[in-house]
């Protein structure tokens, strides 16, 4: 134990040296940051959305004060998905506001609007289908997540279809995917993989998820989430906590509100809050005043989770006008630490409004962070070093009665990969590399 306590800190220590996500002891906090108008236009649009041309005069104040880059905002859109609701709110402001941009908002707007219908026939169908062969399914975000929380299928950019079924019939589902036309997306760093391995009962022991393609249409699927990493959350859970709904002519079945909110930010925490959508999504559900918050706060405190919902808040405070329950707010008090992650967050999208993934170890840095208490930082990092991944197959491709290896070779293979650049980076900053902090927010 006092071996792995120690490690920690120097986990710690190091990645704030190599300018990896901060630590909390390490970096000052800021009180404000000066926002940028593109980023402040976002955010105003990432708001819970108002009645028609309601709440609309921050926007227009911002408008008439401060000159924004337009190209650079309808890019940022795109990447934080945030287009529809540019358009809903920009088009109050017409006479402010480039008619090109008005029109391609407005035109991208009818085409999600047509793409989501389209995704979402095909959830119903394929959860439909499914459900035939005796294939349970959850459906986890894309196009029905838009009608729950926004009431309007065009409200939110989807692009794939996310489905979870229970870890026993995962070999079942991939192989039902192919049969209805779907094929396995092999990366161009997965060169090896071939679809009968994909669809084969090994490939359940190297990962929990995989994207498939039928030219159209893309499905992930899950038979396991990585979000188990970063708490005590089992993707059972998911399937208790789930409820029929009538969505495109038909049934499939979704979360429950209330299990909804804690599903969205692990997936936020686990891509490092990403994208500003995604903090749009979880202030709608803040707003609901007709959920149980003593039970959510209980339930996730329960399963280590209360830093990550404090961190939520926190950046859905960010959010104009945005009102949260008293007992969030005593929430945030008690787990401080959430203002300065948020503080982090709102800077790097400050720096890059279109930053791409971090790196690896910056992911790590951050998910243990935001692990509770020792016990769950050591299961968090002793998972990440020896699960085996589909990427140690790849660069050592063994026999499937010495896949028992994988889990000693993994530690091995992750320092042979990672180590001597974050050496590098750990010597940039020593040295005061200028390009060391807008490397490290890009990758």
């Amino acid at each position: 134990m006092h071996f792995f306590c120690v490690f920690l800190r120097a986990w710690q220590l190091f990645s704030a040296k190599s300018g990896h996500f901060p630590s909390s002891s390490i970096i000052k906090f800021m009180t404000e940051i000066p926002l940028r108008p593109e980023l402040e236009l976002l955010l105003l649009s990432a708001r819970p959305l108002p009645k028609d041309g309601a709440g609309q005069e921050q926007i227009r104040k911002l408008l008439q004060e401060r000159n924004c880059n337009w190209q650079e905002l309808l890019k940022a859109g795109e990447h934080h998905r945030l287009r529809p609701f540019l358009h809903h709110n920009l088009k109050w402001h017409a006479d402010l506001i480039p008619a090109e941009v008005i029109s391609k908002l407005q035109e991208t707007y009818l085409g999600l609007a047509f793409q989501n219908q389209m995704l979402a026939v095909e959830t119903r169908r394929i959860f439909e289908l499914f459900a035939q062969e005796g294939i349970d399914l959850v459906v986890l975000k894309g196009a029905p997540l838009a009608e729950l929380l926004h009431g309007h299928p065009a409200l939110r950019e989807t692009f794939d279809i996310d489905i979870l079924c229970r870890p026993e019939k995962a070999l079942s589902a991939r192989r039902k995917l192919v049969e209805l036309g779907y094929q396995a997306i092999r990366k161009n760093s997965l060169n090896r993989l071939t679809n009968e391995f994909i669809c084969s009962k090994a490939f359940d022991k190297l990962q929990n998820e995989w994207t498939f393609s039928n030219g159209e249409h893309y499905i992930d699927l899950h038979w396991g989430m990585d979000e188990e990493l970063l708490s005590k959350f089992k993707c059972e859970w998911l399937f208790e906590n789930s409820q029929m709904m009538d969505f495109a002519g038909g049934k499939i079945k979704v979360p429950t509100i209330e299990a909804l909110l804690p599903t969205l930010i692990l997936h936020s925490s686990k891509h490092l809050w990403e994208r500003i959508s995604w903090i749009g999504d979880i202030a709608r559900l803040f707003c609901e005043r007709s959920l149980d918050w003593s039970c959510i706060l209980a339930d996730m405190e329960k399963r280590q989770e209360g830093l990550m919902l404090a961190l939520a808040a926190e950046l859905a405070a960010k959010l104009p006008e945005l009102q949260l329950d008293p007992q969030m707010e005593k929430l945030r008090i008690k787990h401080a630490k959430a203002k300065l992650l948020a503080h982090n967050v709102l800077d790097r999208f400050n720096t890059n409004l279109c930053s791409h993934e971090a790196r690896l170890l910056t992911k790590w840095q951050f998910w243990s962070e935001m692990a509770e208490g020792n016990e769950q930082k050591i299961k968090t990092i002793s998972q990440l070093i020896f699960q085996p991944k589909i990427q140690d197959w790849q660069a050592i491709p063994l026999p499937e009665s010495f896949h028992f290896l994988y889990p000693a070779l993994r530690p091995g293979y992750l320092a042979f990969k990672h180590f001597p650049k974050a050496v590098m980076r750990a010597l940039k900053a020593e040295h005061g590399d200028p390009h060391l902090r807008r490397d490290t927010i890009n990758e």
